[in-house]
C-alpha cells in the first residue's frame, strides 16, 4: 500500500498552480485594502480629536485667565466699556477685547501707553456681557449707568455673565456661557466676605 491517491497527471513536486496563486493573491488584496481603510478611518478621527482636544484646552485656558481675573481684581475696578473689559490685577490693568476673531488681553500699567497684548483664542465670533449688581437687576453696562457718583462706596457686581460665541469652521457657532464671582464683596464695616 502507498498511502492515498493522487489526481492523476499532477506531480508531488508541482506546488501551486497558477489559479491557487492568483485566488491567494486576490484574498490578500482584499484584506489588505479593508485594513488599510481602517487604518485611515483610524488616523482621521484621531487627527479630529487631538484638534477638538487642543481647543478645548485654549479655551479651558483663556477662561481659566479671565476667571482669575475676576477674582482677583482690585475691588471697584471692574469696568465694561466700547466692547472692552477692564479690571486691575495687582496693580496692572488687564483689558479684555475681541481683535478681530480672537481673544486678546492687554496687560498695562495704570497710564502707560504700551500693552502687553496676549492673543488667547482664535476663532471668536463675539460675546455678550451681563452685570448684576448687588441687589439690582442685571444690566449689559458696568458700571451701570444709574450708578451713584460721587464720593458713595464702589458698587460691587455680585455676578458677571459672558456669552462667547465660538465659530467652528464650516459647523455651526458654539455659545458659551459662564458665570463669574468676581471681587471680594466688602461688607459696609470694611470686612472682606
Amino acid at each position: 500500500m502507498t498511502g492515498a491517491r493522487r489526481p492523476a497527471g499532477r506531480a508531488p513536486e508541482a506546488g501551486v498552480t497558477l489559479v491557487e496563486m492568483l485566488v491567494a493573491l486576490a484574498l490578500f488584496a482584499m484584506i489588505g485594502l479593508v485594513g488599510f481603510g481602517m487604518l485611515s478611518t483610524i488616523l482621521r478621527a484621531q487627527e479630529r480629536t487631538e484638534g477638538r482636544m487642543e481647543r478645548l484646552g485654549q479655551i479651558d485656558g483663556a477662561l481659566r485667565l479671565l476667571s482669575g481675573d475676576m477674582e482677583t481684581g482690585a475691588p471697584g475696578t471692574l469696568t465694561f466699556q466700547d466692547d472692552r473689559l477692564a479690571i486691575v490685577v495687582a496693580g496692572r490693568r488687564h483689558a479684555w477685547r475681541i481683535d478681530d476673531t480672537t481673544l486678546t488681553r492687554a496687560l498695562a500699567r495704570p497710564g502707560e501707553s504700551d500693552a502687553q497684548d496676549q492673543a488667547l483664542l482664535p476663532d471668536v465670533s463675539g460675546w455678550g456681557w451681563r452685570f448684576l449688581p448687588e441687589g439690582g437687576q442685571w444690566g449689559p453696562a458696568w458700571p451701570p449707568a444709574d450708578a451713584p457718583d460721587g464720593p458713595a462706596p464702589a458698587l460691587r457686581a455680585a455676578e458677571v455673565e459672558l456669552r462667547l460665541r465660538l465659530g467652528e469652521g464650516d459647523a455651526a457657532p458654539v455659545t458659551l456661557r459662564r458665570l463669574f464671582v468676581p471681587l471680594a464683596v466688602v461688607t459696609p464695616g470694611g470686612d472682606a466676605s
